[in-house]
């Protein structure tokens, strides 16, 4: 028999522990697509400026705050990966792409390389070393951040999903009543009609006993 693939399951950042699920169903974190897609921007604008050394670097975590980090890294550069090899990313090549997740202790040696022609994305990063990273990149321009964070543009689109959703469940739901009510209605009218057709049988019934 073959094995199923087993898809890797991403919890939004309303759960307070990360894991790893292996399932069939695919939970989408509702900011990832648009977190891959700056990034992919900033991969173009890499090579937009020449670069012939990009290097996507993720911050890791310790093991019980840095696993999200661990599950959107592997993911994200796979999209990239497939992306470059459809041509969706302009200038790309994966030769010239480098990734690598490294420790926070790292972080001064790995922004010393960001000059000339070598470019530096820090495309993952705990929450708890987001401001260490900002100051270590200082205004270094070869240095481009895509991380995603908490309370950031993807929030206000995540709160527009939510509300959309909002409607909609309160649309089915007024539907609901309608149609509920629809049907109490006709239920009525047909005991009423049946009610009406006793009282003619029994009327009916009635005048023929008299007659006889």
């Amino acid at each position: 028999m073959k094995d199923k693939k087993k898809k890797l399951t991403i919890y939004t950042e309303k759960e307070d522990i990360i894991t790893i699920v292996k399932s069939n169903k695919e939970i989408k974190v509702p900011w990832f697509e648009s977190y891959v897609a700056q990034t992919v921007k900033s991969i173009e604008e890499a090579f937009r400026f020449k670069a012939k050394r990009i290097i996507l670097t993720g911050i890791k975590g310790d093991i019980q705050k840095g696993k999200f980090t661990l599950l959107e890294w592997p993911k994200m550069i796979q999209i990239i990966q497939e992306a470059i090899e459809h041509e969706k990313i302009k200038g790309a090549s994966w030769e010239t792409i480098e990734e690598r997740r490294i420790s926070i202790d790292f972080i001064d040696e790995l922004i010393k390389r960001a000059d000339g022609d070598t470019h530096i994305i820090i495309c993952s990063c705990p929450e708890i070393f987001m401001e260490k990273v900002n100051k270590a990149c200082g205004n270094n321009r070869n240095v481009h951040l895509t991380f995603a964070r908490s309370g950031d543009i993807n929030k206000l689109f995540s709160d527009k999903r939510l509300e959309k959703k909002k409607g909609k469940s309160k649309q089915k739901n007024k539907n609901k009543q309608k149609n509920k009510s629809k049907q109490k209605i006709k239920s009525k009218t047909k005991q009423k009609s049946k009610s009406k057709s006793k009282q003619k049988s029994k009327s009916k019934q009635k005048s023929k006993s008299g007659k006889k």
